[in-house]
């Protein structure tokens, strides 16, 4: 993989046992600046400025992983612009809500886009949007579906089954 693909190997590195994480891979597009001008990255992987689509959907990326290992699938907009700009990145990502408008696109097929039930938008990987496709449908039908008519005395049944 060229050196054009850099970013993008994290992402697709990220569930592997031996990955590749994203801080190794953003300090090699930022090096310090005596590196960094002695030996310049080429125009197709050299990142435009610190809020680089690349560097924020990566840094999303990691940000959600992280964020599935605390146990959220998925993280409110805010969240995600908080824990972005807390990071300890040389230089600092200052993520917003405008520059999250203007990378949307660019967070697919990684990164999808939902919204909260006060409908503000919130960020999820895409493992994780794909499994709430599957589950949701069944469960949206059993909930829709008829219930049950029985009678059964039922107070009857289980202390007759537990002898009491």
């Amino acid at each position: 993989m060229g050196i054009a693909h850099r970013v993008p190997l994290y992402e697709l590195d990220r569930t592997r046992a031996d990955k590749i994480g994203f801080a190794v891979v953003d300090r090699g597009m930022w090096p310090a600046d005596d590196l960094r001008h002695a030996f310049p990255l080429p125009t197709p992987s050299a990142l435009e400025d610190a809020i680089d689509r690349r560097r924020v959907r990566a840094l999303m990326i990691d940000t959600l992983e992280r964020a599935s290992k605390e146990g959220h699938t998925l993280l409110p907009s805010d969240w995600v612009i908080r824990r972005v700009r807390d990071a300890a990145l040389s230089p600092p990502c200052p993520l917003d809500e405008d520059t999250l408008s203007m990378v949307g696109e660019a967070l697919r097929p990684f990164v999808t886009t939902c919204a909260l039930a006060d409908g503000s938008p919130a960020y999820q990987l895409d493992r994780y949007s794909a499994s709430q496709r599957v589950i949701r449908k069944p469960i949206l039908d059993r909930a829709g579906g008829a219930r049950a008519k029985v009678s059964h005395p039922w107070r009857e049944l289980i202390d007759g089954a537990f002898g009491s």
